[in-house]
């Protein structure tokens, strides 16, 4: 028989236990083991230790604050400065889904931000519609029908090209027809036509 005797340090129990490496102290099972650790008999042998050395931070390209990467391939801070250089890097020809200047999604263009300068002025006005006082919805929402919410320039945009907020006020489609008659019954007969 190969096994040697050998006392617990924690228990006390004597036993028999066949030893393949060398250790400070041999123990008769896993929770005296752990006790031991405790207790000081034995040390941890760490094989692989954490790797804790900070990485060195960066500068981000558009707000020029410093941060501390995560990837290597990172060149941005947060996620409001990548779409910041999304609006930029893909307006226009840049676009992968350019075809030319003629497409319907570049003739109602409002500005790289207008999806979110349409969310505030909708706060700002609590989704009430500024002529007839009615709340309004969005197409994904239930009530589907005349109170779908759009925003309005009170000043033409193809003539100004000014989308400050003195300048939006949000209204229903109803009350945007009548203020837009020749242009929405337009933009009706070419979506009938594609259909």
């Amino acid at each position: 028989m190969n096994k040697k005797r050998f006392v617990c340090p924690v228990c006390k129990k004597t036993f028999y236990k066949k030893i393949y490496k060398k250790s400070q102290a041999v123990y008769c099972c896993q929770k005296c083991a752990y006790k031991g650790r405790s207790l000081g008999y034995t040390k941890r042998n760490i094989i692989k230790p954490y790797n804790c050395k900070r990485r060195p931070e960066r500068q981000c390209l558009i707000c020029q604050n410093s941060y501390v990467y995560r990837k290597k391939t990172q060149k941005y801070c947060s996620r409001k400065c990548v779409n910041i250089s999304q609006k930029e890097r893909y307006t226009g020809k840049n676009n992968p889904a350019y075809i030319n200047g003629n497409s319907y999604l570049e003739k109602s263009f409002r500005g790289t931000d207008w999806n979110t300068i349409r969310k505030e002025i909708f706060e700002r006005d609590n989704y009430i519609c500024q002529k007839c006082d009615i709340k309004c919805y969005f197409r994904n929402q239930k009530n589907n029908g005349y109170d779908i919410i759009q925003c309005h320039h009170i000043e033409d945009y193809a003539v100004v090209k000014n989308n400050h907020k003195s300048n939006l006020i949000t209204v229903c489609v109803r009350c945007h027809f009548k203020l837009h008659p020749t242009k929405c019954v337009r933009n009706a007969r070419i979506k009938k036509n594609k259909k």
